[in-house]
């Protein structure tokens, strides 16, 4: 889990869960908050959330997206 903004860059990809019992979902970090550095705008990455874009606390973001296990990126994707 992200504890500081610095562990971020724009455009990354991570793992985001909004809430405790939901998936995980890629996202790609668009820009860091300055107002309220502990936030970052993010896009989600699979088609069906195509578009959308919003803002998250840091937290929320997991971990890099390329440090998932591979089957845990195709199950998150819908891919299996």
């Amino acid at each position: 889990m992200v504890k500081q903004a610095s562990e971020l860059a724009i455009n990354s990809h991570w793992a985001y869960r909004a809430r405790k019992n939901d998936s995980l979902q890629e996202v790609r970090v668009v820009k860091l908050g300055i107002k309220h550095p502990h936030r970052a705008y993010i896009a989600f990455v699979a088609i069906e959330e195509e578009g959308e874009e919003t803002w998250a606390h840091i937290g929320r973001l997991k971990c890099p997206w390329g440090t998932l296990p591979d089957s845990r990126r195709q199950k998150r994707n819908g891919r299996r």
